[in-house]
């Protein structure tokens, strides 16, 4: 038999501690459910303390229950990537890489335990490890986002405090000379040879290269399409490769590969750049390793949307035809990708000094 207390207190038969019961908002149920659980305590005047600080939480809107403290980061995860793939969203592979690194450090804990503090800590530990500020920066963003969206659905009541970060520059300055490609090709694994080289060609965006299938090549027109709707502006894109012979090679050593991997699993492989027939996916700890002993460490593949950039506009391509190849929607965007090296400006003071010899006095004439 039960032994009750006016203010909401009972124990139960066989139970040394005080029970508490009282009503607290489902978000779930969208309903008030009534809540009983145990405070754990053997004195009266301690388990009034502690269901009072469980009403204080409930009047305060800081109150969980049962279903919120069940929610783990697991379902945070599974939350986000099912939005994104819902709303056709092409970084849903970005996202699940962010969210591998997230899992070293919040995987298997509740929802409820990612802290402010331990989000600071996590900021901290990651930027000591060498990561830029922008890849923190879009991890806690993509887990912020998760939070928000597990409250839309009311498994949530309330998301932790994100640490604030200051401005993110994303305007890098790097290029890859060509003596840089040859480096980095010897260090690569063979599966990522093809993919990096034709980034160096077309300075095509990561994920239109990573979801190019064969259909998407077409041998006879000799060009490389993409369809509307499947690169980051949503319009088509044109790559022809006639006089092209240096794209050419490298798409036909990329079939060979191919033709390679089917002939020994006797697999259809659909994607133009794959490894062991499966879509690649994160190659970074390569690329980083890789970079390391071609002498070119720190260099991200980005870097050869610029380098591409560069060659066009050296090359007297017109900014708008180049815009067409590389898919920059703007000028704005493609100039800022138009990187300047040293060699651009030592031939910029080559035509200056030229120009001055041609107009500048002789020696005889001043005096």
């Amino acid at each position: 038999m039960s032994t009750n207390h006016p203010e909401g207190l009972f124990r139960r038969p066989h139970s040394k501690y005080w029970w508490m019961r009282y009503y607290a908002y489902d978000p779930v149920k969208q309903k008030r459910v009534k809540i009983q659980k145990s405070t754990g305590e053997t004195s009266l005047r301690k388990a009034k303390a502690v269901r009072a600080v469980a009403l204080a939480a409930v009047t305060t809107g800081k109150h969980h229950t049962q279903h919120v403290e069940r929610v783990m980061f697991d379902d945070l995860q599974r939350g986000l990537l099912a939005d994104y793939n819902a709303s056709g969203k092409r970084s849903a592979d970005r996202a699940e890489q962010a969210f591998q690194h997230l899992a070293r450090t919040f995987g298997g804990h509740r929802a409820l335990d990612i802290t402010a503090g331990r989000l600071e800590a996590y900021l901290l530990a990651r930027l000591a490890e060498g990561y830029s500020q922008a890849t923190v920066h879009y991890e806690l963003a993509v887990l912020k986002r998760a939070f928000r969206l597990a409250i839309r659905r009311g498994e949530l009541t309330t998301a932790p405090v994100f640490p604030e970060l200051k401005a993110v520059n994303n305007a890098r300055t790097g290029f890859f000379t060509e003596s840089d490609l040859v480096a980095l090709l010897v260090e690569l694994p063979e599966h990522l040879r093809g993919f990096v080289e034709f980034a160096y060609l077309t300075g095509w965006r990561k994920q239109e290269m990573l979801d190019l299938r064969w259909e998407h090549v077409d041998w006879q027109a000799q060009e490389v399409r993409l369809e509307v709707g499947t690169t980051k502006n949503r319009t088509g894109r044109v790559f022809p490769f006639a006089d092209y012979p240096q794209l050419r090679t490298a798409l036909e050593r990329q079939r060979d590969y191919r033709d390679v991997w089917e002939a020994q699993t006797h697999q259809d492989v659909p994607w133009v750049f794959h490894r062991r027939g499966k879509r690649i996916k994160d190659f970074y700890a390569s690329w980083r390793a890789a970079c390391k002993r071609a002498g070119v460490e720190g260099k991200h593949l980005h870097d050869f949307r610029r380098t591409a950039c560069r060659a066009l506009r050296r090359a007297g391509v017109p900014e708008h035809t180049a815009m067409l190849l590389t898919g920059h929607k703007t000028a704005t965007i493609f100039r800022r990708y138009d990187i300047h090296g040293m060699d651009d400006l030592r031939a910029a003071t080559a035509k200056l000094a030229e120009a001055r010899r041609e107009k500048s006095p002789t020696a005889s004439e001043t005096t």
